[in-house]
């Protein structure tokens, strides 16, 4: 996973981005605290930023491509799953 892949779908995941940081195993107080770092930037960001919050944490064995599309297709997120999928990959990381 790489920041490529969080842009590619950042603006995508809309409302759903608390959704998909829980079903990544992002625990509530760090959702919170992005929401409050992030509480004058549009959705989008607190989105994006969620996601590379994610991958820090979870690191390169944990926070994969494949991973980040069960998430999006397990809340519902098909047009973020999409442009990942259709998104060019490099490496499966």
């Amino acid at each position: 996973m790489t920041d490529k892949h969080c842009l590619c779908i950042h603006e995508l995941v809309g409302v759903s981005w608390r959704k998909v940081l829980r079903n990544l195993s992002m625990n509530d107080p760090t959702i919170r605290n992005l929401e409050e770092d992030y509480k004058h930037c549009e959705v989008a960001e607190k989105c994006y930023q969620g996601l590379l919050k994610w991958t820090n944490i979870a690191g390169p064995e944990k926070a994969t491509i494949k991973e980040l599309c069960f998430t999006l297709q397990k809340a519902g997120c098909l047009k973020g799953l999409e442009a990942l999928r259709n998104m060019p990959h490099q490496s499966d990381s």
